[in-house]
């Protein structure tokens, strides 16, 4: 199963650095994105990132 981590930059509860490297953890393949001005809930952290959460998985699906 493909895995796609969208891990907000100014995350509190993980480090953004928690979620690098994980490839060999995943066999379907595991594709990271780090979304700047967002926190650990993607959704209610900053105008914005909700969306920008929709385009990275659209585009991450894409691939």
């Amino acid at each position: 199963m493909p895995t796609v981590m969208l891990h907000g930059e100014d995350d509190g509860a993980s480090r953004v650095e928690s979620s690098a490297d994980k490839e060999s953890a995943f066999t379907g393949g595991y594709q990271r994105r780090v979304l700047t001005d967002c926190g650990n809930f993607i959704p209610g952290t900053a105008k914005g990132c909700e969306s920008r959460c929709r385009t990275e998985l659209a585009v991450a699906v894409l691939r």
